[in-house]
């Protein structure tokens, strides 16, 4: 079995490989509005985002509460 390369330069290559996939997923989509849209949501309010992972939900929900926690 070969051994795997987890030097700092492998990993900076690997990020900037999925980087670019993160920025498209991150961006606002329709069904980021379609969950906002069903939430009883006011800009008093605070939420916890429970398994908020990269942020998708987290990031642009925190434009429309008071305040989020990740």
């Amino acid at each position: 079995m070969a051994k795997k390369d987890y030097s700092k330069e492998k990993r900076a290559q690997n990020w900037d490989k999925e980087a670019e996939k993160f920025s498209k997923r991150s961006k606002q989509d329709e069904n980021q509005e379609n969950l906002f849209s069903k939430m009883k949501i006011s800009k008093e309010d605070t939420v916890l985002d429970l398994g908020c992972g990269e942020g998708s939900i987290s990031i642009p929900l925190s434009k429309k509460v008071k305040n989020n926690s990740c």
